[in-house]
């Protein structure tokens, strides 16, 4: 594997962290205390967490999260490095609790279409007609049910997805900036 850049996230297919990297598990970080740190700390600052003030930084956290790029979307959104956001459920809103009627007709069938009758009690004698068309009643809304929930509850939207472990590089080459004359970064 090539050297990394200093503050390279990448994605790892195994459950233990390589030498040289952290995990994006958004961790804050003393670099006065690991200063095997503080090249990283230069590179990302207190973008992910920390405190300048208490020598602290933190690194992203990608558990759960898919990256995603850090600019302005087609539909004009922007979203700049360093922001997270949505979320891991919805609830689903605007739909009150409440019931819906059906009208029956307590006679046997004797009409061949829905438009305009209603579901008969029984089968006519041809055995195709389902429908009658005088209403006498309505079914229970014991029989059909409630429909909509009393205790809105998240609903998933994911992706399908592959879970892999990002992490982040503290060992490697100094990124240089796109007006830096030396590329090394060393």
């Amino acid at each position: 594997m090539s050297t990394p850049y200093i503050g390279e996230v990448k994605a790892f297919p195994y459950n233990f962290v390589p030498q040289g990297w952290l995990p994006c598990d958004g961790t804050v970080y003393n670099y006065q205390k690991r200063t095997e740190l503080g090249d990283l700390y230069a590179v990302l600052g207190n973008l992910y967490g920390g405190m300048a003030s208490a020598y602290t930084f933190g690194v992203p956290n990608l558990n759960g999260r898919s990256p995603t790029g850090g600019a302005q979307s087609k539909s004009g959104n922007t979203v700049g490095v360093g922001i997270s956001g949505g979320t891991d459920g919805n609830i689903l809103t605007g739909v009150p609790q409440h019931n819906h009627l059906f009208t029956l007709a307590s006679a046997v069938g004797n009409q061949p279409s829905a438009a305009g009758n209603m579901v008969a009690t029984s089968i006519g004698p041809s055995g195709s007609y389902f429908y009658a068309q005088t209403a006498s009643g309505t079914l229970s809304d014991k029989m059909i049910g409630t429909v909509g929930p009393a205790n809105p509850v998240p609903v998933e939207n994911m992706q399908p997805f592959m879970a892999f472990n990002f992490y982040i590089a503290y060992v490697g080459y100094f990124p240089p900036h796109a007006n830096s004359e030396k590329g090394d970064g060393k």
